[in-house]
């Protein structure tokens, strides 16, 4: 009985050590395009600084509107016994393509164009926008 207690606290106690520590961030991206669309434009988004996740979730487009989120690991720095968890994005580019090209981006100032939800989230003020042309 003492045995496989022993072995279920060791269990647990290993477990909780190789998990993450700090909760990833989304960073929530919406906004439409300016002028004529078809099906060859995709939208891009980069942080600086890096998001430190891949692969990300595709931005959806859908007549001229899109939207969707960045997955952003918010682990600045990784201690024996906690970690720090202060890293925030501080510049999304969001970028229009057609056929690999890029056509427009706009960059956003995290600490001016996003707000921070009670999770911890950031999302933008107003919606973002591309010309096509």
């Amino acid at each position: 009985m003492y045995r496989l207690l022993a072995t279920f606290i060791f269990t647990v106690m290993m477990s909780s050590e190789t998990s993450p520590k700090c909760a990833n961030k989304y960073i929530y991206i919406s906004g439409r395009i300016v002028g004529p669309t078809d099906s060859q434009f995709k939208v891009g988004v980069q942080t600086t600084p890096d998001a430190n996740w891949e692969p990300q979730p595709a931005i959806t487009l859908k007549e001229g509107t899109f939207e969707g989120k960045v997955y952003f690991d918010s682990t600045k720095a990784e201690g024996t016994t906690r970690d720090d968890c202060s890293r925030v994005p501080e510049i999304v580019k969001v970028e229009l393509f057609k056929e690999g090209r890029q056509i427009d981006f706009v960059q956003l100032d995290v600490s001016k164009d996003f707000v921070k939800n009670k999770m911890g989230d950031f999302k933008l003020r107003t919606p973002v926008l591309l010309h096509s042309q």
